[in-house]
């Protein structure tokens, strides 16, 4: 990873940290468990000529996956 991305991957990384602490629900004894559902939408396979995913995607995605405690993760490919 170049010097670039790998600074662009981190500013993007405590971004999203600051908006996963503002907006997800904290764990209290009464809600002792979180659970997430997410649909990674025909997750880099080009097919719509968009392009690959960027390099730091995988790293945005485990940190957003890490913020729960049980998340299901699917992709539905539309055509």
């Amino acid at each position: 990873m170049s010097k670039s991305v790998r600074n662009r991957t981190i500013d993007g990384l405590e971004r999203v940290r600051a908006l996963i602490e503002e907006r997800m629900p904290k764990q209290t004894f009464e809600h002792k468990l979180i659970l997430g559902t997410w649909n990674i939408l025909n997750f880099d396979d080009n097919r719509f000529g968009d392009g690959s995913c960027l390099p730091e995607a995988l790293y945005f995605i485990a940190e957003v996956i890490a913020a729960f405690d049980i998340i299901a993760i699917q992709e539905v490919c539309l055509y």
